[in-house]
């Protein structure tokens, strides 16, 4: 898809994003007690961070919001059905695929009445359909405020896309993203979800399939208002995609191609699309851990020495030359074996 207007924000942030623990650390450079944890800590934040930024890969799992606003050809059109697929902005994808084969819901529909005496809150909330071979992804979020002394009611959703559901989930909390399984089994479609009147239950986490969304707004309809909520305040008109049905994810490549009824790759043509989406490495694979612990090792060696010497000889006695890094006037601080080990994991930048 050329000429792309993309945006990726951090949906949840990994829990570390160092990319080796102090422990094994230590276990490479051979050192004992805690004496050197504090500088030892320091390097390897910033040795991550540099390894990080030369890949553009954070390696970490964490969950990604990307927002395409595609370009398309104007007239006359020579090439009318480009297969394209999405580049996402993060790999390998972790998210497994969704059985469920329909759409998911989509932006709920939440009233209040009065009723038990809560205090005013803020609830974020969506849905999933439940069908014979699965649950889909939870649908769009909305953040619904609650007044004091007032109890929610979620409408139920209409009659899924591809006519599947059997029934239907509410995933509700007070944070973005936190959401938590609030009915026992699936509520039938028809019925609606009353909050009780003692408020939220922490039930089952959402499933972890990924959303991807798109919406046919026409060439002139407004870019999204900012919100502090994902994926509220969307274009009008967003339709949540079936994962097998009306889209594949590579996880391993990152991309995910758009599928006609009858299986085939056929192109993006919405005005707007978005993922929420998982990805990166459970665990961080042995050579970056290697290489990462490799340049924490030059700084840990070069303590005691002028960083930028480039000659020392004492003759008969001592002969050194060395550069930090690839020494003055290069482009980088790695050395070239260290560039070469992280270049197999470099992730395309969108521009």
């Amino acid at each position: 898809m050329r000429d792309r207007r993309f945006v990726s924000t951090i949906a949840q942030a990994a829990s570390s994003y160092a990319l080796i623990d102090l422990g094994t650390l230590k276990t490479y450079l051979g050192i004992t007690g805690t004496a050197q944890d504090a500088v030892l800590s320091l390097w390897l934040n910033a040795a991550s961070t540099a390894a990080q930024k030369f890949t553009s890969n954070p390696f970490v799992v964490e969950t990604r919001f990307d927002q395409y606003w595609p370009t398309h050809d104007g007239p006359p059109w020579t090439v009318r059905n480009r297969p394209d697929s999405l580049l996402l902005q993060r790999r390998p994808v972790t998210n497994p695929a969704s059985p469920s084969l329909t759409r998911p819901p989509a932006v709920p529909v939440v009233t209040t009445a009065s009723g038990g005496a809560l205090a005013a809150r803020a609830y974020y909330i969506r849905l999933s359909y439940v069908t014979a071979y699965g649950e889909t992804a939870a649908g769009v979020e909305l953040r619904a405020p609650v007044a004091a002394s007032n109890l929610a009611t979620v409408a139920s959703p209409a009659a899924d896309h591809y006519a599947l559901a059997t029934g239907w989930n509410v995933y509700a909390g007070t944070a973005s993203g936190a959401e938590t399984l609030q009915n026992s089994s699936p509520i039938a479609i028809g019925t609606a979800w009353t909050e009780p009147s003692t408020g939220l239950t922490a039930g089952a986490a959402m499933p972890s399939y990924a959303l991807v969304v798109e919406s046919h707004g026409g060439p002139n309809a407004p870019l999204p208002p900012l919100s502090t909520t994902y994926p509220a305040n969307l274009l009008g008109g967003e339709v949540p995609l079936a994962e097998g049905v009306d889209f594949l994810i590579d996880a391993t490549e990152g991309e995910i191609a758009r599928l006609n009824r009858s299986g085939e790759s056929h192109g993006w043509r919405a005005s707007y699309i978005c993922a929420l989406y998982t990805a990166g490495y459970a665990a961080v694979p042995p050579d970056v851990v290697e290489t990462v612990s490799e340049m924490v090792k030059q700084r840990y060696y070069a303590q005691q020495r002028d960083p930028m010497a480039r000659s020392v000889d004492v003759t008969g006695v001592l002969s050194t030359s060395y550069w930090f890094g690839n020494g003055p006037g290069s482009d980088t601080d790695m050395p070239p074996h260290i560039q070469a080990r992280l270049e197999r994991y470099r992730t395309p930048v969108i521009g």
